[in-house]
């Protein structure tokens, strides 16, 4: 019932009185973030449900609409699987912000060995022990500073946009020689002419509030690539819209 309050309280609210209500949501609660590292931030999302408690499970451990809604979720599986399905061999997959695997899960049948990380200690746990079945590394893992792990192809599914821009730099100066592919997934404003890469805190927001986005091939990131495609774009359901796009780059 409190969700379907929400939701229609949502729908009611005028959008540019809705985007400056949730810029003041998001400003204060950055500020309860500022200073912790990404484990601790992330482990206080998930400690504290902070991107909801959609998943079937109810176990506590829920990686937000992104990863639950179907309308988001099938168009973007039938994609990276179809990339995927089209290597001679089976590719080797490194998963960074694997979550709670319910996207992971849908991909790991076409992949030969699959590493799937995350900054989450007890996420990983509870991650071993229900997927033990299929195979999966599941490895603690801070993109920021630790070493990343090499393989055929690199996802990065709606991971950056949490970071600030110094954590994003750390990770990109990580890639080179690293992958043939870069699958990354980011929620960006539906206006074109967005500025891109606006620098926050590290936190459960992202920059969609300030009418930002994380644009890998874009100033003060700059990432190098030999080729990229846009494989996968459907509108957000959640808070104030936009878009959640995804492009395989080739490295």
């Amino acid at each position: 019932m409190k969700k379907k309050i929400i939701y229609i309280v949502k729908n009611l609210t005028p959008l540019p009185v809705l985007k400056m209500l949730l810029r003041y949501r998001s400003y204060n609660q950055s500020k309860s973030f500022s200073g912790l590292s990404p484990k601790e931030t992330f482990s206080k999302i998930y400690r504290d449900r902070l991107w909801g408690n959609y998943s079937s499970d109810k176990d506590g451990y829920d990686s937000g609409t992104g990863s639950h809604t179907e309308s988001v979720v099938s168009p973007y599986i039938q994609s990276v699987n179809k990339f995927l399905a089209g290597f001679s061999e089976k590719p080797d997959l490194v998963d960074l912000g694997c979550g709670d695997f319910s996207i992971g899960l849908k991909t790991r049948e076409y992949c030969k060995n699959y590493i799937a990380c995350d900054v989450v200690e007890e996420l990983l746990s509870r991650n071993r022990k229900k997927y033990a079945s299929h195979n999966v590394d599941f490895r603690l893992l801070d993109i920021t500073c630790d070493d990343i792990p090499h393989g055929d192809v690199l996802v990065i599914r709606q991971v950056l946009q949490h970071l600030t821009n110094t954590q994003i730099f750390a990770f990109t100066s990580k890639l080179k020689g690293s992958f043939r592919f870069l699958i990354l997934t980011e929620h960006l404003p539906n206006d074109e002419n967005f500025t891109p890469n606006l620098d926050k805190n590290n936190g459960p927001d992202t920059r969609l509030y300030n009418d930002s986005g994380v644009v890998l091939s874009e100033k003060p990131f700059s990432l190098s690539y030999k080729s990229k495609e846009i494989i996968c774009e459907v509108k957000a359901t959640a808070g104030i819209g936009g878009r959640i796009q995804t492009i395989l780059y080739s490295l």
